[in-house]
């Protein structure tokens, strides 16, 4: 199935437009591309076309501006900033992939100029980098969870505990929003987001998502999954369409809508605005688990189940994209370095007798005086 692009693609050349829609098409076909990251694909795509204008991009070495020069002039649509430094890596990575593939299925138009001109795709030196760390914090959560909410505001109800959720589990909206009820082990503490049982993942990926252990998150996702199974059975939505007769709410039996991402950052924003704190969308939420987890996590192995718990591939997809500190972050924990105790023992042992010991004596010396040390 072919992959519409944007209205304006009619306004470029032809054939470079028709191309990138068989790569798109080859990509969802042979390369297992899911639907979602089709659409993604052709908006990082989007750049490429409409910077080649009418030129074939069989001659994108002669193309002025350069394409790195294009994108350097280019902002992000929501905050007219420079495209962040994530953007950069996902746009000309993408078109590097489409490159790839045209040289070997389009040999006439693309030839070994194409592979020369590609090693000048790099993100140029002293660009202006923005990275996005902006995420749902420990507090905000917790003020959420604060609110005091009438028991017959279902919507409420409902948006209070999939924020919870979202948070201690980390899951991507368009999993929450697809997530049926026997997707769900409460008393486990895990969601099953098993496209199996009818729930949307990120390129069709299956796994089993733990919570994260925060009392007061827990809590309110319990309550709000005892009552809504108390009424429906396990194929309904847990996060079900709400349905408002005359003041009264019930749930829905209607089939969740098409548009129902951003009816979620709607109820998010009335949701925040409750809890008197600044709206973050609900991508925000995945990136607070993962700042969250990566704080607390004590070792490398820990990192690892974290990242397996975003359906990463790798911690390096994680720490790239999500786990990315604000100022205060990075302040607290630079904060945190103080000089180790069993390292100023040390220091004043060797400063008091002027011997330097070998680790295995200063080991037993220390021992002997009652420091509590595993490991010099």
């Amino acid at each position: 199935m072919a992959v519409p692009l944007a209205e304006e693609a009619v306004l470029v050349n032809r054939n470079n437009y028709l191309l990138v829609k068989e790569f798109l098409k080859h990509k969802m076909d042979i390369g297992k591309l899911a639907k979602t990251s089709a659409q993604r694909y052709r908006f990082y795509l989007k750049h490429l076309l409409l910077w080649a204008d009418e030129i074939s991009l069989g001659n994108a070495q002669i193309i002025r501006p350069s394409f790195i020069q294009y994108l350097s002039e280019q902002t992000s649509p929501g905050s007219g900033l420079p495209l962040t430094n994530q953007t950069w890596k996902k746009i000309l990575g993408t078109s590097t992939q489409f490159f790839n593939w045209a040289m070997k299925s389009k040999q006439k138009e693309f030839g070994t100029h194409i592979n020369i001109w590609l090693d000048s795709l790099i993100i140029p030196r002293g660009l202006p980098q923005y990275v996005e760390n902006e995420y749902v914090t420990f507090e905000e959560i917790i003020k959420i969870a604060a609110l005091i909410i009438d028991p017959d505001n279902l919507a409420l109800r409902r948006d209070q505990a999939a924020a919870a959720l979202l948070y201690i589990t980390g899951m991507r909206a368009g999993a929450l929003l697809s997530l049926p009820l026997r997707a769900v082990d409460i008393e486990r503490n895990l969601v099953r987001q098993w496209p199996d049982l009818g729930v949307k993942t990120k390129n069709g990926k299956a796994a089993t998502t733990h919570f994260l252990p925060i009392p007061e998150l827990i809590k309110i996702v319990r309550d709000w999954d005892k009552y809504i199974r108390s009424i429906a059975n396990p194929d309904t939505p847990w996060y079900p369409p709400i349905k408002n007769n005359w003041g009264d709410q019930e749930i829905s039996d209607n089939p969740p809508g098409k548009s129902r991402n951003q009816r979620l950052n709607k109820r998010l924003r009335i949701l925040f605005g409750k809890a008197k704190i600044t709206y973050k969308s609900s991508r925000k939420f995945r990136r607070g688990f993962t700042v969250y987890a990566y704080k607390r996590a004590p070792d490398l192995a820990t990192l690892k189940a974290v990242s397996l718990n975003l359906m990463h591939g790798s911690t390096n997809i994680t720490e790239q994209y999500y786990a990315t500190f604000n100022d205060d972050d990075v302040k607290s924990r630079i904060n945190t370095l103080t000089p180790d105790k069993d390292a100023f023992e040390i220091d004043k042992y060797h400063a008091s007798t002027g011997q330097k010991l070998s680790k295995r004596e200063l080991a037993e010396r220390l021992i002997q005086l009652g420091n509590d040390i595993k490991s010099i």
